[in-house]
């Protein structure tokens, strides 16, 4: 006997999700998935293209980004068409009648993505009729040149990460009062590069105030010669970057050991000037020597969750007492990952809290 195929017909029209939903959801969507979600509808394709070119260097550095965003060049900008065109550069036709303006959507930029993207753009250049013989000018062309469309395509950027290569150091092109506008209400900062540490700090204590998260990870840096610096160390200048800031809720440090000068304890004491919002520390690779008690950490009692990764020097009772005496709110869970050199107490804690929070 066969079973009778059931037609079910719907009396009102399937409830559609809000085009900001499914932006919000495709962007956690891999390269490949994003690339499915293309062929669904119209809608759905729609909403794709607008949220890959929110952030388009975290899903490719395909050097077809750049010609894109060149092609957004406006009549005014002939003298900057020029110096690439004459570069080999080519600039594709502005496409007229587009959904949106794509320089104006991106809020997430991936900055070694971009550096990529543009030696890639290089190697893929047609015939030249001005060599330029150091690559590291046609970069500074080319990357200068998007800045300048992003200002004034009034681009706002969200998250910005900065990891350099080893033989390239673009950097200190945020530094420059033209492109200010464009990091000022930031949200998320990652910085892992060679560059001067001490001007890029500074940059971003003076620039970014609005930071929720902050990742300065060390594992790249290299001690160099530093111009430019002020009397500021470096430590000092990270540690006025995390005072500058009004509602930092994440920080995480990053392989801050092997050094003769460490000064973990400014970086400790400058946190407790985010005390009313700090939610999340992590220290990974971090050396605690010649540390006093940690009562910058301590102050933080809004803590959700502190983490040790590999750390090191924590093992005399003093200086971890402040934290383990204070009185966090909502502090949920407190992570120590081996190796880790930590005392017998702060282990008992740790085990204490993520008990009582089972």
């Amino acid at each position: 006997m066969s079973e009778t195929k059931k037609i079910i017909k719907f009396t009102k029209p399937v409830p559609t999700l809000p085009n900001e939903t499914l932006q919000d959801i495709f962007q956690y969507l891999g390269r490949y998935t994003l690339q499915q979600t293309l062929l669904v509808n119209k809608r759905w394709c729609a909403n794709t293209i607008f949220t890959f070119w929110k952030q388009p260097f975290h899903y490719s550095h395909d050097f077809r980004i750049i010609k894109t965003y060149l092609s957004f060049l406006e009549d005014g900008d002939d003298a900057e068409k020029q110096k690439l065109l004459d570069a080999g550069i080519e600039i594709p036709s502005k496409v007229e009648n587009r959904i949106f303006e794509i320089p104006s959507v991106l809020v997430h930029l991936k900055y070694c993505g971009v550096i990529v993207a543009v030696k890639n753009l290089i190697a893929n250049r047609g015939n030249a009729k001005v060599e330029i013989n150091d690559t590291t000018n046609l970069m500074n062309l080319i990357i200068e040149t998007l800045l300048r469309l992003f200002v004034r395509k009034e681009v706002k950027l969200v998250s910005l990460n900065l990891t350099c290569e080893k033989k390239f150091d673009p950097f200190l092109r945020f530094v420059d009062p033209e492109y200010l506008e464009l990091t000022k209400n930031l949200k998320e900062l990652y910085i892992d590069s060679k560059c001067p540490r001490g001007l890029l700090f500074q940059w971003a204590a003076g620039n970014c105030r609005k930071l929720h998260s902050l990742e300065i990870d060390l594992v790249r840096w290299r001690r160099a010669k530093q111009s430019n610096r002020k009397d500021l160390t470096d430590d000092e200048n990270l540690a006025r970057l995390i005072c500058a800031q009004n509602e930092l809720q994440y920080f995480k440090l990053s392989h801050y050991a092997h050094r003769k000068d460490l000064k973990t304890q400014l970086i400790v004491d400058a946190l407790a000037t985010q005390a009313n919002t700090l939610q999340h520390v992590i220290f990974n690779v971090v050396s605690f020597a010649r540390c006093r008690p940690l009562e910058g950490l301590a102050k933080c009692i809004n803590l959700n969750s502190i983490e040790f990764h590999s750390v090191y020097k924590l093992q005399e009772f003093e200086i971890v007492q402040p934290l383990i005496s204070a009185k966090f709110n909502n502090l949920k869970k407190v992570i120590i990952v081996e190796p880790a050199q930590v005392c017998e107490e702060l282990r008992k804690w740790a085990d204490t809290i993520n008990n009582m929070k089972k």
